[in-house]
């Protein structure tokens, strides 16, 4: 092995990452540099969060604290969080660059970039991390589909209750109607049929409404 690579590797256990960044161009590791410039920034990223989350604890605890040094350790906690989360989405990218998807995935979630997180979790089916980051977005039938492809029934129907998506949520039951013990899909037939059934009716009156108003004009 070359020996750049070798003391390029060590600086890097050691987290020395300008010095090990370094050693692997003197190498020709074109993916190590860009491993090293990845987890340089993810660790920035962790720095300037924790930062803002002792300023935040700071202002929230300290009782003798007074209300202009709150104010300011408040407004200083929002902007190191926002630099955290683009070190983190840095991160993200060049992850994704070597194809160290999960750590991708992981990086954009903490940026808050939840629909690129939730796409890797999805080509790597991680459904169910997935639909997490699609929930945070309001994506509520998206997140329901990728709930039930994980398994998560119930998580799934939920979605499609928030969304009011009744005709879904009926299919999704009868998919998976050996999922729930027999007492249990009863119930849900019992709580959600006479909705969903209500829920067509209205639908059904409002369109046969706006047919009549069209014949009027």
């Amino acid at each position: 092995m070359d020996q750049w690579r070798i003391q390029g590797i060590k600086l890097f256990k050691k987290k020395y990452y300008d010095a090990a960044t370094q050693c692997f161009r003197n190498s020709g590791d074109e993916d190590l540099v860009l491993r090293c410039k990845a987890y340089q920034e993810a660790d920035l990223g962790t720095a300037k969060i924790s930062e803002a989350d002792s300023n935040v604890w700071k202002a929230q605890v300290i009782v003798s604290m007074q209300k202009p040094e709150k104010r300011r350790l408040l407004k200083e906690a929002k902007k190191e969080r926002l630099v955290g989360k683009k070190h983190f989405e840095n991160a993200g990218y060049l992850f994704e660059q070597i194809k160290m998807l999960r750590h991708a995935a992981s990086c954009f979630f903490t940026a808050q970039n939840y629909p690129k997180a939730a796409q890797i979790f999805e080509s790597l089916s991680f459904f169910g991390q997935a639909a997490e980051c699609l929930l945070k977005v309001k994506e509520l039938s998206k997140a329901a589909k990728l709930y039930e492809q994980a398994g998560l029934v119930t998580k799934s129907i939920e979605c499609l209750e928030a969304n009011g998506d009744w005709e879904q949520l009926l299919h999704c039951l009868h998919r998976n109607k050996d999922f729930f013990k027999a007492e249990e899909r009863q119930a849900l037939i019992n709580k959600y049929v006479p909705v969903a059934l209500n829920s067509l009716y209205k639908l059904y009156s409002e369109d046969e409404l706006d047919e009549t108003n069209k014949g009027k004009l």
